[in-house]
């Protein structure tokens, strides 16, 4: 499956090229999602700010734009409680970041808020009851 071109896979082998890179492709994916979320859920950014505990437009807007963003791990979290979503950050290799972010259409960054009965089919049947096991019984583990 071809992802990039061999000249930009070329680019990539000098380092500034790199990191550029991966600051630009981070920014946009985050301020794309964030647009692609409050779109559909069809919110205002005065509606995501209220949902966040009353941050400011201005602020949400800033969020939004890729070229002003610089968010905390803090407010990436208030984001994800706000839209009721999970929040991943990891390190990952070049070439996964590649294929992680090579789609920043609005279709492929939507995610749907949490729903309980999607969560049926993580659940295992604790085998001494066949009952599903409690989250609290999970972490003792």
């Amino acid at each position: 499956m071809s992802v990039i071109s061999k000249r930009f896979a070329d680019e990539l082998n000098e380092p500034e090229m790199r990191h550029a890179f991966l600051g630009a492709q981070t920014r946009t994916k985050i301020a794309n999602q964030l647009r692609a979320l409050r779109s559909q859920r069809g919110w205002s950014q005065t509606k995501l700010g209220a949902e966040m505990g009353g941050v400011p437009q201005g602020n949400v807007a800033r969020f939004e734009d890729r070229e002003e963003m610089n968010p905390r791990l803090e407010s990436l979290v208030e984001l994800a409680v706000a839209f009721d979503v999970g929040l991943i950050i990891e390190f990952v290799s070049y070439q996964d970041f590649i294929i992680r972010t090579r789609d920043l259409s609005p279709d492929h960054l939507q995610v749907l808020s949490f729903d309980r009965q999607e969560l049926d089919m993580l659940c295992e049947p604790n085998p001494a009851q066949g009952q599903p096991l409690s989250g609290a019984h999970r972490l003792a583990r």
